[in-house]
């Protein structure tokens, strides 16, 4: 082996290095813009949960108030009604009862449609767990991916994956770990 055929493979080396080297900018510029564009998703999505539940506790508060005005407007018929009044006042006082009854029954349906909320949030939970999980799978492929350059020496990068695991493994992934993270690695 000569000379010139060092010279060419030393070349075709480093035109590969170069190729990695795009690739790898190539992911870490997704990488990089999903993982400030994922946390704040994940936080509207949260956000939605935590207005639609004030809401819904809210609607559930002036119903029960509504429910409970009926209720003692039906007493008050009642009362009147023991009193022996004329017809015409009778027919009256029992028509407003019938009412009052209809829109109680309507409230209390009311009422059991305002679970919709739970189901949205459930829904919404779904999805914040999957960003969650998808967000952790691009945190591993990014770190890994940089480890694998061979920049990082064997200790580093050992102490590096302990911390990937410490987080990956809570809950929630911070995105202050994330970003120190990254910073570490130079991303």
């Amino acid at each position: 082996m000569g000379i010139k055929d060092l010279e060419t493979m030393v070349r075709n080396l480093l035109e590969e290095i170069s190729v990695l080297e795009s690739k790898i900018s190539e992911i870490s510029k997704p990488l990089e813009e999903t993982s400030q564009t994922l946390p704040s998703a994940t936080q509207s999505l949260q956000d939605i949960i935590t207005y639609t539940e004030n809401i819904t506790h809210q609607l559930m508060s002036i119903t029960e108030e509504i429910q409970s005005s009926i209720t003692d407007i039906s007493k008050r018929a009642d009362f009147l009604l023991k009193l022996n009044p004329t017809q015409r006042i009778k027919q009256e006082l029992e028509a407003i009862k019938e009412r009052g009854d209809f829109v109680n029954n309507k409230i209390l349906e009311m009422m059991s449609l305002f679970s919709f909320q739970d189901l949205i949030s459930q829904q919404l939970q779904l999805v914040i767990d999957i960003i969650e999980g998808i967000k952790k799978k691009l945190i591993e492929l990014a770190v890994y991916s940089a480890i694998s350059e061979d920049a990082i020496d064997k200790e580093k990068a050992d102490e590096i994956k302990g911390k990937v695991s410490e987080i990956l493994n809570k809950e929630r992934v911070s995105q202050d770990d994330i970003d120190k993270l990254m910073e570490e690695l130079g991303l």
